[in-house]
């Protein structure tokens, strides 16, 4: 049976899903790690602030559940891994795959629904100094990215939709599905001649 324009409204509720996360394809997910944006501890990275040590993480390059190493009953905490890694701008930005583990799991559909959005990095300072009264870490080894129910950075959010882009895939989806139904019909009426 060909899909019928009352297929609309499943896209729209889908589209919403893309706005709240886009980058969950699959189990992966584009988000920001960290940006030189002053953040709720009262302190920032530089822009490129964890450059030198890239290399370092990326041969580890886990995502944990909320900076926790290890659960009380002995379990990891990883619910994924980094596949990519870099700056853009002063955002280093990453794309992570989802491990197939309960927790994993659990917090990919909280990120799906919309419910968390926030990372946060753990790291140890290397230098850094007051610049415009803020304390700025100018250098830093990235141990671990997390995902957390709130982030320090504001800005460390999984990455959305803009408005434009879900309004274009709204459209895409609903014409799509309108062209299937016309051509449903025509195939219905000329089986019946």
């Amino acid at each position: 049976m060909a899909p019928s324009i009352s297929s609309a409204g499943a896209v729209v509720k889908r589209a919403e899903n893309w706005l709240k996360v886009k980058g969950i394809d699959g189990d992966k997910l584009t988000a920001v790690a960290s940006t030189s944006a002053v953040d709720r501890d009262g302190e920032r990275f530089a822009p490129g602030a964890f450059r030198a040590h890239l290399a370092d993480y990326l041969a580890n390059p886990v995502v944990l559940a909320a900076h926790t190493h290890q659960s009380p009953d002995g379990w990891p905490t990883i619910i994924g891994s980094v596949t990519r890694l870099e700056y853009e701008g002063d955002a280093l930005v990453f794309e992570m795959q989802f491990a197939s583990t309960p927790l994993a799991r659990q917090w990919m559909t909280l990120f799906e629904e919309g419910h968390a959005r926030a990372f946060s990095v753990g790291f140890i300072p290397v230098s850094g100094k007051v610049i415009d009264g803020v304390y700025t870490h100018t250098e830093a080894e990235l141990l671990e990215i997390s995902a957390v129910p709130v982030g320090s950075n504001r800005e460390a959010l999984a990455r959305g939709v803009s408005p434009d882009e879900l309004r274009r895939m709204v459209r895409t989806e609903v014409r799509e599905a309108a062209l299937a139904a016309e051509i449903g019909k025509l195939v219905q009426a000329s089986e019946k001649e």
